[in-house]
């Protein structure tokens, strides 16, 4: 298919998303409305989800080792055909997000490719090199002097297809693999700003004008439409590790998304011309989040629903949202009114959360979220098997997004691509409800727009973390035959099975891993456990623990946990993922005593009663009576408040000490 019927194609596509369904008022029989008749949030959310249904998708997932791989691969995208990239720094953090998204999208192959060269590059390089990568896969040549942006968008242009967003990145900041991947895929010109502060600091309401004053300077420049809603430029997508949130001398704290895209800070309902999103983190993350969102369906959801029956929290209720994403094709679990305390979510996070949104309502602060009965930390936030996109009604949840322990945090360091939630206490009032949120991104609304309320001053303390742009769909991306034209590329399982041949076995590991053959991985652990545990090193037990835990092991992730070095063992989403695996063992006679040993090094800060008291019980349990107090002893000169020091010294005098 050339470029130009690609874009026709497109173009009809638009106008075939764009016709929602309504009733007339008279007959009752469906009415198909015009693109022009929805609202600017279903005009985006149309134009997204038409180039997605339009573009090929090979079902090859490309992993790549440096950064000069990741450009050249992309560059090799067309508007035609695409296919995932991930890349591979060999930190453990970096192929778990590579298995995640593998286990989601589910391609024929996975293959590792080298490029055709490997260097380093200045921020200034990188630009050019990422600038370049964008021309090519658009098969633009700009002409005379005419600057690479410019000439993408008129290529755009003349396929009557404009931008629908920017891209604003900082150069030399790690998210420009994200910037590179969004720009390309959803045909958004690169904005170049500096980014200021990091992702937990907080900036001030002068520079964010100042930031957006330039960025809407720069769009100036570029000669796009921006200032309206409906116009072209309706997102911005933040690829920075940029401040979450900034202080404002009129409303507190605010959300930068929600400044951003908005001509005043100051005015009560100050005019909106684009909803934005914000991704930042490691650039192997950034290169996961964004493939996500480019390359994912969305076949499952899980609700949590913690809070009353009784108005105001019966508003927000979840059950009526479940309804509407079955209906959307989803295949929805969700907690009954009955079972909204802390032991039903601890008993869900036993497993992997295998679903591709999630939703919550909670209280609480950045750091816990209450339940009823019951107080949860972030460290009980599940473990994730796919990456997922999460909206959670839940105050402070987003203040400081770069915490792992926070609750925002512990979602994104677990896997979600994409977060809504609040960097301050807006008020429930403040949030859309659920079953509002449902309709909408079952009705054309990007993410970025879905939990968007404007004529709600508080609303602006809500964070939009990850692609504004994406959109919810049951539906697969179209998949078409073929390989990715990368030469010399090789296969990962058959990089594991050569590993295994030479008895590099934590090689196959993280090759298997990677591959989505988990359950030869677990096959391999198991046998190896069994049959040469000598031969279990550091790099095979940290690669074994996910698809262990994954596949129920526990006995095998308490294996593989104690074979791990103490530093790593420390790390807070491996600790997390053995608490979550073995709790339930420490309940069991025969294990109670070793699984308590096993993690006691591990009583975890933010969970310190609970922690200790479950180590203590489980002691109990193997008659380990003089053990169990000398945990609670330790524990109790860790206290920190009031609360926890009467809560150890009550569960001490229960045990007679």
């Amino acid at each position: 298919m050339t470029l130009r019927v690609q874009c026709i194609v497109l173009s009809l596509l638009v106008a075939t998303m764009a016709g929602a369904s309504q009733p007339d008022s008279a007959t009752g029989e469906p009415q198909r409305q015009s693109f022009q008749d929805l609202a600017p949030q279903q005009r985006l959310g149309a134009r997204v989800r038409a180039v997605e249904r339009a573009v090929g998708v090979l079902p090859v997932v490309v992993v790549v080792g440096d950064e000069a791989a990741f450009v050249e691969a992309v560059a090799r995208w067309t508007p035609a055909v695409r296919y995932p990239v991930l890349l591979d720094d060999g930190t453990p953090e970096a192929r778990e997000g590579i298995a995640r998204f593998v286990r989601a999208f589910s391609p024929d192959r996975v293959v590792r490719w080298s490029g055709t060269t490997s260097r380093g590059w200045s921020a200034r390089e990188r630009r050019e090199a990422i600038e370049a990568a964008m021309l090519r896969s658009w098969g633009v040549v700009p002409q005379d002097d005419q600057l690479p942006m410019p000439a993408l968008i008129d290529r755009w242009r003349s396929l009557d297809a404009p931008p629908p967003g920017v891209v604003v990145a900082a150069e030399g900041d790690s998210t420009w693999p994200a910037a590179l991947a969004l720009a390309t895929a959803r045909m958004q010109p690169i904005v170049w700003l500096g980014a200021p502060g990091g992702i937990n600091q907080t900036m001030a309401d002068a520079d964010a004008d100042e930031f957006c004053r330039v960025l809407e300077a720069a769009l100036d420049s570029l000669g796009v439409k921006w200032n309206t809603l409906g116009d072209e430029i309706d997102a911005v997508t933040l690829c920075m590790n940029a401040p979450a949130r900034l202080e404002s001398d009129q409303h507190g704290m605010v959300a930068f998304t929600a400044r951003v895209g908005r001509t005043s800070s100051v005015a009560r309902i100050a005019p909106r011309w684009a909803w934005a999103g914000h991704v930042f983190g490691s650039a192997p993350r950034s290169a996961a989040w964004a493939m996500a969102s480019i390359f994912l369906d969305t076949s499952g959801a899980w609700l949590f629903d913690s809070y009353p029956s009784e108005a105001p929290w019966s508003n927000y209720a979840l059950a009526p949202a479940a309804d509407i994403y079955g209906q959307l094709g989803l295949d929805v679990l969700i907690n009954t009114s009955a079972r909204r305390g802390l032991d039903e979510f601890l008993l869900r996070a036993r497993e992997a959360i295998d679903v591709g949104f999630v939703a919550m309502n909670t209280k609480g602060r950045m750091a816990e979220f209450h339940l009823s009965p019951g107080r949860a930390a972030g460290r009980d936030v599940p473990i994730l098997a796919r990456p997922t996109a999460a909206y959670v009604i839940h105050s402070f949840s987003a203040q400081r997004p770069g915490v792992d322990t926070s609750v925002a945090g512990a979602w994104l360091s677990r896997g979600a691509f994409a977060y809504m939630g609040s960097v301050a206490e807006p008020g429930l009032q403040s949030f859309v409800p659920q079953v509002t949120y449902a309709a909408r991104l079952g009705s054309l609304f990007p993410f970025g727009a879905a939990g968007r309320e404007d004529g709600l001053l508080e609303n602006r303390k809500l964070a939009v973390i990850g692609d504004p742009l994406w959109m919810l769909d049951a539906q697969p991306r179209p998949r078409v035959a073929g390989l990715p034209p990368l030469e010399g590329h090789t296969d990962l399982v058959t990089e594991a099975q050569r590993a295994i041949e030479a008895r590099e076995l934590g090689v196959a590991a993280w090759n298997l891993r990677m591959a989505g053959q988990n359950e030869a991985l677990v096959d391999l652990s198991l046998a190896t456990l069994r049959d040469e545990p000598g031969k279990i090193s550091d790099e095979m037990a940290e690669a074994s623990l996910h698809a262990l835990f994954e596949a129920g092991q526990r006995r095998g992730v308490a294996a593989m946990f104690a074979r791990l070095p103490a530093n790593r063992q420390s790390q807070t989403h491996i600790e997390d993922l053995a608490w979550h695996a073995l709790r339930h063992l420490l309940i069991d006679p025969e294990a109670s005593a070793t699984m308590a040993r096993l993690l006691s090094p591990h009583v975890r800060p933010q969970k310190l009663v609970d922690d200790t008291r479950d180590l203590a019980r489980a002691l109990q349990v193997a008659g380990e009576v003089g053990e169990a107090r000398s945990i609670v002893r330790l524990s109790l000169g860790k206290a920190r408040t009031d609360a926890e020091r009467d809560a150890l010294e009550g569960l001490l005098v229960s045990m007679g000490g």
